[in-house]
């Protein structure tokens, strides 16, 4: 399309959309090139019928064509200029009803959000307490038991030694009262027995004994194995240092005892005669050579020699029957020893000369 051709169609898309008849007062040009137009399909010949009077004739028309239009137009604005106005009118119509209904839908939902009720505002943060809550309990349930044990560990007992006997026997100060523990699962050699002469290292473990024990606390533990108190009225315990050792088993693995089992097995009686067994291997304590003359085996004391002795001589003081004597009647410890041992020891301590059960008559005396 020429220039001559676009301009004359321009001229007649702004004067008419419609229905036209010939140009108005066309040049010669104009008419020439109008024609033209209608050759190449840009204006269309429309047929359409009137009435003149009572008589109907058929005229012939104009139209810019839809390729003439297209000169101008994108598509969607062809279509939409071709389309009816009635078409035209509910498009728009449908358009605005849709755009109103989402409007009213944004509104709503916006008044419904800024019109909460307290109580409902106050439900859900009540309602969100109480999920955290929950959580919290499920979380507390779920802790490892390692942290119970810990808790426990936290709350163990510590109580004060007063006094070293020897090196398996000491007392301790259980709430406000005197208490004297046996050691389980161990002896050592004898240092304290009124009818019997020191045994070899004896002094070494009681020493040894002394040096760990004095003024310190200790933890104990019981074996129901083994019973709560021995015949002699002595708790029967495991000792444990601040540290977690075990007094017992240190006591035979380096040397200072014996693993000693009274009657049934004990906790850790696998423990102490491997503790006893490297202590022999490595010759440690009692065991090193030269130590002792005599095996160490036949000098070991079971709890029946050193609590029951045999006693060969009858002592100036021997009325068992009743309690006749008390300490004061005594000059020296070895002279109530000798009477307190006589009458049967702690199984049969008539005169009460032994308080704290420990199979020591007077210790108050020279």
């Amino acid at each position: 399309m020429n220039k001559e051709e676009k301009e004359l169609l321009t001229k007649i898309k702004d004067s008419d959309y419609g229905l036209f008849d010939e140009l108005n007062n066309p040049s010669n040009q104009e008419e020439k090139t109008f024609h033209k137009l209608i050759s190449l399909g840009y204006i269309e010949e429309v047929s359409r019928k009137v009435f003149s009077g009572r008589v109907e004739r058929d005229i012939t028309r104009y139209r810019i064509s839809k390729k003439g239009h297209s000169v101008f137009f994108s598509w969607y604005r062809r279509t939409w200029f071709y389309i009816s106005n009635d078409i035209r009118a509910i498009i728009v119509s449908s358009i605005t009803a849709i755009v109103i209904i989402v409007v009213s839908v944004f509104v709503g939902q916006s008044e419904h959000t800024q019109t909460v009720s307290p109580s409902e505002t106050q439900f859900k943060k009540q309602e969100i307490i109480t999920n955290k809550i929950k959580q919290d309990d499920f979380v507390e349930a779920q802790l490892p038991q390692t942290e119970e044990k810990n808790t426990e560990k936290e709350i163990e007992t510590y109580y004060p030694v007063i006094k070293v006997v020897d090196g398996d026997t000491l007392s301790i100060d259980m709430d406000g009262q005197k208490q004297t523990l046996r050691l389980i699962g161990i002896d050592t050699p004898e240092t304290v027995h009124p009818s019997k002469p020191v045994e070899c290292f004896g002094r070494e473990a009681s020493a040894k004994a002394k040096e760990i024990l004095t003024g310190q606390s200790i933890r104990i533990e019981e074996d129901t194995t083994q019973g709560e108190l021995d015949k002699y009225g002595r708790l029967l315990v495991y000792v444990f240092l601040k540290d977690g050792t075990n007094f017992n088993k240190m006591m035979i693995e380096q040397g200072f005892g014996y693993e000693y089992t009274y009657d049934l097995p004990y906790k850790y009686q696998q423990e102490f005669k491997l503790a006893e067994q490297t202590a022999r291997e490595q010759k440690i304590g009692l065991w090193a050579d030269g130590v002792c003359e005599e095996p160490q085996e036949d000098t070991a004391s079971t709890l029946e020699d050193i609590f029951n002795p045999q006693i060969t001589e009858t002592p100036v003081k021997s009325n068992c029957s009743s309690n006749v004597y008390n300490c004061g009647d005594f000059t020296t410890h070895k002279e109530a020893q000798a009477t307190y041992d006589y009458c049967g020891g702690v199984n049969n301590d008539i005169h009460r000369l032994d308080n704290d059960k420990d199979g020591e008559a007077c210790e108050s005396l020279p």
